[in-house]
C-alpha cells in the first residue's frame, strides 16, 4: 500500500507538467492531490458520543476505545442482573440493545480476543476497529440508559 501511494506521489510529481492548467501545473499540485488524503488517514480524528475530539492515533483514543471495551462488558453483566425482575416488554428492549451492542462491538471485541491470545493485529484490523468504537460506544450507551430505566421501573437500584 504504501510503496503503491508513493508510486502514484512520483507519478504525479513528475506528470505535473502534463495536468490541465485549471489544476495549474506545479508539483505542489500533485503532492496535494495524493499527499493530502495520505496525511489525514494517518492523523484521522473522531469525535465521541460525550463531544471530546481525539486523533486515532494518540494515547487517549487508546483508553477511550479500552474504556468504551469495558463498559460494554460491564453492560452486558448489567443485562443479566435485570432480567429477573423485567417485565416480558422490557426483557425484548434488552434483548434487542444487548444485540445492537454486540454488533457495534464486535470488532473490538475480536481485536481484543486477538491481543489476548498474542496475535499481532494487521493495518486493516486497527482501522476497522478504530471506525467502529464510536458506533460500539453509542450501543453501549444506550443500552446503560435501558438498564438504569429498567432497574427503575422494576424497583431494582
Amino acid at each position: 500500500m504504501i510503496t503503491a501511494s508513493l508510486n502514484t506521489l512520483i507519478f504525479l510529481i513528475n506528470g505535473a507538467s502534463r495536468l490541465p492548467r485549471s489544476l495549474g501545473r506545479s508539483p505542489l499540485v500533485g503532492i496535494t492531490l495524493v499527499a493530502l488524503p495520505l496525511l489525514q488517514s494517518g492523523c484521522a480524528s473522531i469525535t465521541t458520543p460525550s463531544g471530546a475530539v481525539l486523533s486515532r492515533s494518540s494515547p487517549e483514543f487508546r483508553d477511550y476505545a479500552s474504556a468504551v471495551f469495558r463498559r460494554q462488558n460491564a453492560a452486558l453483566v448489567s443485562i443479566f442482573d435485570v432480567y429477573e425482575d423485567a417485565n416480558d416488554a422490557d426483557i425484548a428492549e434488552l434483548d434487542r440493545a444487548e444485540q445492537a451492542m454486540i454488533d457495534s462491538c464486535a470488532p473490538l471485541n475480536r481485536a481484543a480476543s486477538a491481543r489476548r491470545d498474542g496475535e499481532t493485529l494487521n493495518i486493516n484490523t486497527l482501522k476497522r476497529v478504530a471506525a467502529s468504537v464510536v458506533d460500539c460506544d453509542t450501543a453501549t450507551i444506550n443500552t446503560e440508559q435501558l438498564i438504569r430505566r429498567v432497574q427503575t421501573t422494576s424497583g431494582q437500584s
